[in-house]
């Protein structure tokens, strides 16, 4: 359960990505240039963890 908790949290973290400031800085990008690629992450992430949750919750 815990774990489901802090995977889900990772989840919503790509969502509002408040750890990429200090690094967008340092690279010189802006924040939109990294939006687009964080939802392509976002929804394979969630993808992936659903089945994998949905499919170990029957074992």
């Amino acid at each position: 359960m815990v774990i489901t908790y802090a995977w889900g949290d990772m989840l919503t973290d790509m969502i509002q990505p408040f750890w990429a400031i200090a690094m967008l800085a340092v690279v010189k990008l802006e924040f939109r240039e990294i939006m687009g690629w964080l939802m392509l992450v976002f929804f394979v992430y969630a993808i992936i963890t659903s089945i994998a949750f949905l499919l170990l919750g029957f074992i």
